[in-house]
Order: structure tokens, then sequence, then C-alpha cells
């Protein structure tokens, strides 16, 4: 009688070991909702970098930011095969990522469309404590191009504003604009410039001292000739 409750005993305390173990083991996190990304791309017609952002939300939706403006669809990860496919709601056109670890999506395939190609390696992932404290930290920072056509410094005259300085001209101011920060995106309006020129940009905070910025001049009124967009390039923090 005694062996038997003391096999009834060990049987339970082995089944509760069992059930503590499952409780406790961790979940694996989904590495994807509520997480922002950076990239860069370039039409199907065109050769300029575009950099971009891509913002995953829980709920299944993106919203995608470049400079042409923001878009916005719908995403789904496949964790059969790693595989992450975005779907623009304007639109429907559709390309697929493969997630690699938690931080990359990589080797983009354009499913439906062939209106542009993301350059590989595709997506990076900005840290979250990084994005939430920019606004904090960029007040009166400098940020040099690396070809150091531009110094980009903000509240340098006033809050919300960007002064543009040339380097190759002993800093000289080329014009000053009012800037929206959303994080991780920077968009600056419009700024007057020499000779009647115009200059807009928008750009992307990739890490706490790399901003990857698509700069834009033009003539108004002579749009069409004088348009000129560069490519992505990054800046860095003094």
């Amino acid at each position: 009688m005694k062996n038997i409750l003391v096999l009834l005993l060990l049987g339970f305390m082995l089944s509760c070991t069992k059930q503590d173990a499952q409780q406790t083991t961790p979940q694996p996190s989904d590495p994807i909702s509520d997480t922002q990304w950076h990239g860069e791309f370039f039409y199907a017609n065109q050769s300029t970098r575009r950099v971009f952002t891509i913002q995953f939300k829980k709920d299944g939706d993106f919203i995608w930011q470049d400079m042409s403006g923001s878009y916005d669809g719908t995403w789904n990860l496949n964790e059969a095969n790693d595989k992450v496919t975005i779907t623009f709601k304007a639109n429907g056109i559709q390309t697929s990522f493969t997630l690699l670890g938690t931080t990359e999506l990589a080797r983009p395939q354009n499913l439906n469309h062939s209106h542009w190609v993301i350059l590989d390696p595709a997506l990076r992932k900005i840290e979250l404590p990084f994005v939430q404290n920019i606004g904090a930290k960029l007040p009166k920072t400098q940020w040099l191009g690396r070809l150091e056509n531009y110094l980009f410094v903000f509240d340098e005259t006033g809050t919300g504003k960007v002064t543009w300085r040339w380097p190759r001209n002993g800093n000289a101011v080329y014009g000053h604009a009012n800037y929206t920060l959303t994080s991780p995106v920077v968009l600056a309006d419009e700024a007057d410039m020499a000779q009647g020129y115009r200059c807009r940009f928008f750009g992307v905070f990739i890490n706490e001292k790399t901003l990857r910025v698509n700069s834009w001049i033009w003539k108004p009124g002579q749009e069409q000739t004088t348009l000129r967009i560069e490519n992505s390039e990054d800046y860095s923090l003094k």
C-alpha cells in the first residue's frame, strides 16, 4: 500500500513539473509588429536611389513613407518560410521579403509588378528606443552630408526650423525652412536658395548618428527642366 502511495505521489509531482515547464517556456516574440524599418529603392525607369521607411503596425497594416509621400497597406508573416509580404491598398501591388533573424528583411521579390527595385539587403530594423528619443536630442545638432554639399543645422534660428549651410564655402547659409519630425522621418519644407532655386529634403534617421536623406532642388515654373533629385546620401552627426 505504501509503495502504491509513493508511486502516485511521484506521478503527481512529475505531472506538475511538466505543466510548470510548459507554462514558463517563453513563446517566440513577433519580430515584425510595432516596428520601424528603413531601406532604399529606385523606380524601374530611373536610377535615383530613394530612401524609405516602413512601419509595421500590430493590426496588420503598414505605412510606407518616401520623398513622394505616404502610402498604406497590409502585411502578413508566413512563419513556415519566414516570408513577409506587403500589399498596397491603393493598387494591390505586392512585394515579399525573407526575414533573417529579427533585424533584417532581405531578398525582396516583386510578386505582381515591376514598378520599382528595392536594394538588397532590403530592410533593416530601426531600434525603438532610439526612434522615441530623436525629438529630444535633435535641437542644435549639425548633420554633414557624406559628399559635403550640405550641412543641416536643426533649430539654429528657432524651434522647428532647419538651416541649410554650404560646407565648401565657409558654411555659408543656403536657406532656412520649417521642418516636421514624425520619428524616424524628418521632412523639410521649401527653402529659398541662390539664383531663384528652391530646395527640400526628406530624411530617415537610421541610427543615432546617421540621417539618410533625399534632397531635391528646382526653379519654380521650370520644374520639368530644372528639377534635380539627389541620390540618397548619409548625413553624419558632427
